[in-house]
Order: C-alpha cells, then sequence, then structure tokens
C-alpha cells in the first residue's frame, strides 16, 4: 500500500516508519532532517543535506542527541 502524504509530519509522527528517504527541494533537507532525526527516524537525505554552516550544526546536534 503505497499512500501520498501532502505534509511530511505525517510520514515522521507514523510509528510504522523506521527511516525516511528526504527527496524534497534542496531547501527543504535540513529541516525534515533534524524533524526525522527528533522523532526517532534513520534518514538518508539527497544532497546537499543543508546550505549553510547554520544548518549543519543543527543537523550535526539532532544526530548527536540520539
Amino acid at each position: 500500500d503505497c499512500k501520498a502524504y501532502n505534509d511530511y509530519r505525517e510520514i515522521i509522527n507514523r510509528k510504522d516508519i523506521d527511516a525516511v528517504c528526504i527527496a524534497t527541494p534542496d531547501h527543504w533537507h535540513a529541516i525534515q532532517t533534524v524533524e526525522a532525526v527528533n522523532s526517532g527516524k534513520d534518514v538518508y537525505c539527497e544532497k546537499p543535506l543543508t546550505h549553510n554552516v547554520h544548518e549543519s550544526v543543527q543537523v550535526m546536534k539532532a544526530v548527536a542527541k540520539k
């Protein structure tokens, strides 16, 4: 069963999903990665993961807390 979503948070909040593949427009990558990691998901993200150092630090902090 393959379901479409309009809001990525619906997928991140699902308890039956362990990992996500982020293939959205670049400006969403860091935000979605941090939220997914904070929700306990494993993440595979297309390049670029982030656009700047600030976003990179936010991703690293989220992963370090996991």
